[in-house]
């Protein structure tokens, strides 16, 4: 990996300027790029350090023939730079308009790549059978290789047929996670088998047998005991719920001296406990003999909307209707008035009072809005 300095940056600019390179920065290289960012700051001062124009000449088209692009790959690979179609979108439609395509323009510059590989049936099998020799379905069916499922499925429907056609598995038997009969015994033997074998021991390192140790245990860990493992600290137990234990859980709250508000926050196996027994936390209070203060709720009238708006006008306060103390302010005054500037005329203000800019004026303090909406928040 090449190691970057200013200087080297300047000099390799200058160099790719001397042999007639195209130097703007969608055709740098991603090394070249960072190397620009890090040590110059941006792409003009590179230009300007490496004494290169600041402005690019107008761009005139380039004319391609089969010989200009066997030479601009050729350059591409002496430079170091990429060689792939989805770099180069311009050079790989002159390739395939006189090759026929990228591979082919890449054969006749004598570069060698490896296509993509083009899956048939026969190849499905056999590779199908490669990996059968190797033993890698002795614990799975999973494909083996990269593209092999997906081949398989186009070419055979599906994974499983294709293990069928190849002999893997005999026509007409179940798979695997469905077909296998878990016992106590067999759960225990295929944890062992698979520490001895050094496989992972985690609950998603195979689903059948982690549902089977719930089944038959309670959960992975004491099957792990059970089978005899080495295991490290054991999982915290689940709290199961009861209308009895939600009550006894918050007397102990108040023996504690804790706060029996926000529980949420604090305790959400309490907090959804007592919404499932009792509705909810402030009714698991009630039935727990505790006092709960209700909320207190605004009503309103008309009346109350004009007295409010005159009292903060009075007060000096905001009267703008996006200000947070003026929220259900403006909701009851839409609601009465149909709209804010209805109320505040109907209060005997002008509407222009709605403005934070003309509050300002007013103060003479020079603020904007957002001074005053953090300069007012006592009002809340």
């Amino acid at each position: 990996m090449r190691r970057w300095t200013r200087q080297r940056v300047v000099e390799e600019l200058q160099a790719r300027s001397r042999a007639g390179a195209r130097l703007t920065y969608s055709h740098l290289d991603g090394s070249l790029r960072a190397a620009v960012r890090a040590y110059i700051g941006n792409w003009s001062a590179a230009r300007v350090a490496a004494g290169l124009p600041t402005t690019s000449p107008p761009r005139t088209p380039r004319r391609w023939s089969p010989a200009q692009v066997v030479r601009e790959l050729q350059a591409r690979l002496a430079q170091g730079l990429s060689l792939k179609a989805v770099d180069n979108k311009r050079l790989w439609k002159a390739a395939r308009r006189y090759f026929g395509g990228w591979y082919q323009a890449l054969e006749a510059a004598g570069l060698k790549r490896e296509r993509p590989r083009r899956w048939t049936k026969q190849m499905v099998l056999d590779e199908i059978a490669a990996g059968q020799r190797q033993g890698l379905f002795e614990e799975t069916t999973r494909p083996c290789c990269r593209g092999l499922g997906s081949a398989a499925r186009k070419q055979f429907g599906s994974w499983w047929q294709a293990l069928i056609a190849a002999g893997v598995i005999a026509p007409g038997a179940r798979r695997k996670n469905h077909g296998s009969k878990w016992t106590r015994q067999r759960v225990l033997a295929a944890i062992q088998d698979r520490y001895v074998r050094g496989l992972p021991l985690t609950a998603d390192s195979d689903r059948s047998l982690s549902i089977a140790a719930a089944k038959y245990f309670g959960n992975w860990y004491a099957a792990r005991v059970a089978a005899g493992i080495p295991v490290g600290k054991p999982p915290r137990p689940r709290r199961r719920w009861s209308a009895e234990k939600v009550l006894a859980a918050i007397q102990d709250l108040e023996q504690r001296g804790l706060p029996l508000k926000g529980i949420q926050g604090r305790d959400d196996s309490l907090a959804n406990a007592a919404t499932r027994y009792f509705g909810g936390w402030n009714l698991a209070l009630i039935a727990a003999g505790k006092d709960v203060v209700p909320r207190k709720t605004q009503s309103w009238s008309k009346a109350k909307v004009l007295e409010l708006i005159r009292d903060r006008h009075r007060k000096g306060r905001s009267l703008n209707c996006r200000h947070p103390a003026n929220r259900l302010l403006f909701r009851a005054a839409y609601r009465y008035f149909g709209g804010w500037p209805n109320a505040l005329q109907a209060a005997g203000l002008d509407s222009d009072v709605n403005s934070l800019r003309y509050q300002a004026r007013k103060q003479g303090t020079g603020d904007g809005p957002n001074e005053i909406i953090l300069r007012s928040t006592h009002d809340l």
